[in-house]
């Protein structure tokens, strides 16, 4: 346990993160997740982080218009979809920290920001498990260097 305790955020996360602006369009919001795969785009205002946008604020908000409404979300911006209380991490956190954090709020990504709020990286589910093998397989190579 001392080992995933050692292990931070910053050696894990993705500095190159993309992000919107908050007057981004929702329809280039769509077009980059269809073309990054990714769940959520942090949400900023020069570089600091003031929302998110994901997948799922997507489908809800098509769940929510229909009828008349159905062409409501071409006008629309990421602010106006954006939630803006956000789970963030700091670079320093412990991953066994982030991973917790994933499974409380149940979120697939969490901005990582510098004491300034400043977006500074983004941690991913695929992330905290390639953190958690890469822990596995040390302490294993550990159990196997120890003489019996």
């Amino acid at each position: 346990m001392e080992e995933i305790e050692k292990r931070l955020v910053k050696d894990f996360m993705t500095s190159d993160v993309i992000s919107v602006e908050e007057g981004t369009p929702i329809e280039d919001v769509i077009k980059l997740i269809i073309e990054k795969k990714y769940n959520a785009f942090p949400v900023v205002r020069g570089r600091k982080l003031i929302g998110i946008v994901s997948k799922m604020d997507l489908i809800k908000m098509y769940s929510l218009i229909s009828g008349p409404y159905a062409n409501f979300w071409e006008s629309r911006v990421v602010k106006d979809i954006m939630r803006r209380a956000v789970v963030t991490l700091s670079p320093r956190d412990p991953i066994k920290y982030a991973a917790d954090l994933m499974v409380e709020y149940r979120v697939r990504s969490i901005p990582v920001v510098d004491e300034k709020s400043n977006l500074i990286g983004i941690l991913s589910i695929g992330d905290v498990l390639k953190a958690f093998m890469e822990i596995k397989e040390r302490l294993e190579d550990r159990l196997e260097e120890k003489p019996k």
